[in-house]
């Protein structure tokens, strides 16, 4: 499915799940005999969450071997993240049934749901998380944080090489990792939770660590097509 209809189909989930607020509200006071009808829905709500949340944890390895080219750059993204953004929200949202019956619990997951909603209206907003391969580097962009870029210079040659086809991250490996600027010292991995092949990502990473005269092109179709070929014929 392209990456703007996606976002447009994400966009509308959310708003319908923000909208359902007033009624989880209203539910809050509803009668006695009608408790049953509102815990069932509250469960149901709250179960169609974990099965989403299950499916997204347990997402088989991408097959992709290739990115988008788009805006001058090589992106992937990832479809994971919003989905379980979009699942606590619902399930915080149900929530607000609680909040005439335990006032308490009931303002907690009020704030609750009001952060949590706010966080996965942010992320939509930007976009869908993407990684994203530039001319200068490696950029992290769609977070509600502002992006992190990674340029090629700072990392190692012969590096990241292929790892697990289990494992959650690609570590990076810096040249002169004492000396990182503040803002990249915390990321010392990328999160392989993007739609494409880990080992694809990991070689393509390489290529451009190791190839520095092929950087100025990235963002085009056509080295993009001869990336391809060189890491299939690898």
């Amino acid at each position: 499915m392209p990456h703007a209809l996606q976002l447009t189909r994400y966009r509308l989930i959310y708003v319908l799940i923000v909208l359902t607020a007033p009624l989880w509200l209203w539910l809050a006071t509803v009668p006695e005999n009608w408790h049953g009808l509102v815990v069932l829905a509250r469960l149901a709500v709250i179960g169609v969450g974990v099965v989403f949340l299950v499916r997204a944890h347990r997402r088989p390895v991408s097959t992709r071997l290739r990115f988008d080219v788009a805006d001058g750059a090589f992106v992937t993204r990832t479809y994971t993240i919003p989905v379980v953004l979009l699942c606590l929200t619902a399930m915080e949202v149900c929530g607000l049934s609680l909040f005439t019956r335990l006032p308490l619990l009931g303002w907690f997951l009020g704030a609750l749901s009001v952060l949590v909603a706010f966080g996965t209206g942010m992320v939509l907003w930007r976009g869908l998380p993407a990684l994203e391969l530039h001319p200068d580097g490696i950029r992290i962009a769609g977070l509600v944080l502002r992006d992190v870029e990674i340029p090629w210079t700072l990392l190692r040659p012969g590096f990241p090489v292929r790892g697990k086809l289990s494992d959650q991250t690609l570590p990076l490996v810096y040249e002169q990792p004492l000396s990182l600027p503040a803002r990249l010292r915390r990321h010392r991995t990328l999160q392989l939770v993007f739609e494409v092949h880990p080992w694809f990502l990991a070689d393509a990473v390489r290529w451009y660590v190791d190839h520095p005269e092929d950087r100025a092109a990235i963002g085009t179709q056509a080295e993009h097509d001869r990336l391809v070929a060189a890491l299939g014929a690898a």
